[in-house]
């Protein structure tokens, strides 16, 4: 759903099944963000991030979760984005704009 959405806002996505493909994407082509939810099968959010650790890839990553202590994960694992589970197309527009704008050079305006 995330990507037909995001492809329909002019947005260019790519995705993966889960997090050890996900990883497997990312050798091939840098994102400008990551989505990372913290469930996903295979590798999860948390063990997807410490690969990049571990590979020193620096990614920007969005955490996505509907667990009360997202804030708290998002800080473990180094997220400069938060999506608290259930959310609002516009906030997930607003992260992916945001992070668009950075990688472009221009100043972040995230909260």
């Amino acid at each position: 759903m995330l990507t037909e959405v995001l492809s329909v806002e002019g947005f260019r996505v790519r995705s993966a099944p889960n997090g050890a493909l996900a990883l497997g994407l990312i050798e091939q082509e840098r994102p400008i963000l990551v989505l990372l939810d913290r469930s996903m099968p295979v590798l999860g959010g948390s063990g997807f991030a410490r690969a990049l650790e571990a590979q020193r890839i620096a990614l920007p990553l969005c955490a996505m979760s509907s667990t009360p202590d997202i804030t708290a994960w998002a800080g473990e694992i180094g997220a400069g984005y938060i999506l608290a589970k259930p959310f609002e197309l516009d906030d997930l527009f607003a992260i992916v704009a945001d992070a668009v704008r950075v990688a472009a050079g221009v100043e972040s305006v995230a909260p």
